[in-house]
């Protein structure tokens, strides 16, 4: 007999998991979508995760991105297993002075389960347009299932 599979997350079921996890509360982590490789999340420049009105750059950039790859696995992912971040690799490439950062990580390429992801960090400005700050590349390492 096969062994039954279960379902994928669907995104309320990321967003869930992800918002369990203290720091996606205190830093107001929203999951906006997940799709086929893809996640894209973001975060209000809060004083979590800012200074005299700017993001802690490499910080908050590296963050989004982990937290928009995390979501991208998680809905990739059955329900019986977790994954977690072994590297962010993040760099700033303009200004971080906004009111929110949004991140869309994209799966590049996988093996077992070592997922590498690229992701391009956007910067929300006042006025309502947006460009990108950062980069970063995030590898995630999915969990054996767990026995029930």
């Amino acid at each position: 007999m096969v062994p039954v599979q279960e379902p994928f997350r669907t995104l309320d079921e990321v967003r869930n998991t992800i918002l369990t996890m203290p720091f996606a509360h205190v830093m107001q982590i929203e999951i906006e979508t997940v799709d086929d490789g893809v996640g894209v999340a973001s975060l209000p420049l809060s004083e979590a995760v800012t200074f005299d009105g700017v993001a802690f750059a490499a910080l908050a950039v590296g963050t989004v991105a982990d937290i928009a790859a995390g979501a991208a696995t998680l809905a990739m992912t059955p329900t019986d297993q977790m994954a977690y971040t072994t590297a962010i690799d993040s760099k700033v490439t303009s200004s971080t002075q906004g009111t929110r950062l949004s991140a869309r990580a994209q799966l590049r390429e996988q093996c077992g389960p070592r997922l590498v992801f690229d992701a391009i960090v956007h910067i929300h400005r006042r006025d309502g347009s947006s460009q990108p700050c950062g980069e970063a590349s995030i590898t995630m390492h999915i969990t054996a299932p767990v026995s029930i």
